[in-house]
């Protein structure tokens, strides 16, 4: 099923011109860099399946614009946490959360949310949302405790939109934790974090998994896009040669920590008005 991409997909061009959607470089050949092994979330295990019910969709009239997660869940409501790019400037009248296998959306309200991103690196680059339904069924998935510094080539998951399926897919092979350079990418931006994993269009807002000791799956951070040393004012980051090696220094996709600050709020935003 792998498929060949050969390009990085622009997004929000108007409010973010820096600002590229997470996207994947392939030639067939696995030996010289980064091939496409995303999966639909189908074809997977019924128990990881399981653990992955939190992991929906945002639409914006009808379209696709971003992944999202259910992380707090009671009868009455529940959190969401996406990408903040995935939600700005839209409005939400005209959007809906879609859990996973649904097709059913509800609207949601953006309850917190950093007032800007405070540069190209994504650095602020989340969103809490609140959907006031009973989506018990689906679960909330457990955060991870942010690590300092990351384990080099610590392995995760990421679970995300997939526009070639039109569905939710799992990417795992080579998917793994980048430990950052000092004066690489993203060097200085705590919260920014870096990764191998493949993604496309629309998934932006996708849950970047680590396991627990015991194999669980637990939140460590939300897909933002993706990043390049060869940055243009006008054009923005510019796509790597086919066949290009994920390398820190240079280039890779990147990653928002949910990090303790970011816990915080959605402990507050859970608290009964």
């Amino acid at each position: 099923m792998n498929r060949l991409v050969f390009g990085l997909v622009w997004i929000c061009f108007v409010l973010f011109p820096s600002m590229v959607q997470a996207e994947v470089i392939g030639d067939g050949n696995s030996d010289n860099g980064i091939e496409d092994d995303r999966m639909p979330l189908i074809t997977l295990g019924t128990e990881l399946l399981r653990q992955l019910k939190p992991v929906g969709v945002i639409r914006c009239k009808g379209q696709v614009v971003g992944t999202a997660v259910i992380i707090r869940t009671s009868p009455k409501a529940a959190l969401i946490i996406t990408a903040g790019h995935v939600v700005a400037a839209k409005s939400a009248d005209q959007c809906q959360f879609f859990p996973y296998n649904m097709f059913q959306g509800f609207k949601y309200q953006i309850i917190r949310q950093p007032d800007a991103l405070k540069d190209r690196h994504y650095e602020g680059d989340w969103a809490i949302l609140k959907v006031v339904a009973d989506l018990t069924a689906f679960g909330a998935m457990p955060l991870a405790a942010a690590e300092k510094p990351v384990k080099q080539d610590r392995p995760a998951m990421l679970v995300a939109f997939d526009q070639g399926y039109n569905a939710l897919a799992a990417s795992q092979n080579d998917c793994v934790l980048l430990r950052k350079d000092k004066d690489g990418l993203a060097a200085g931006q705590p919260s920014v974090g870096l990764d191998s994993c493949d993604s496309g269009k629309g998934a932006s807002g996708g849950a970047v998994l680590v396991p627990s000791k015991a194999g669980k799956l637990h939140l460590y951070g939300l897909r933002t896009g993706f990043l390049s040393r060869n940055f243009n004012s006008d054009k923005g980051d510019v796509s790597p040669k086919r066949g290009d090696k994920v390398d820190v220094a240079h280039f890779a996709n990147a990653h928002h920590v949910v990090t303790a600050a970011i816990r915080e709020q959605i402990d507050q935003a859970d608290q009964p008005n």
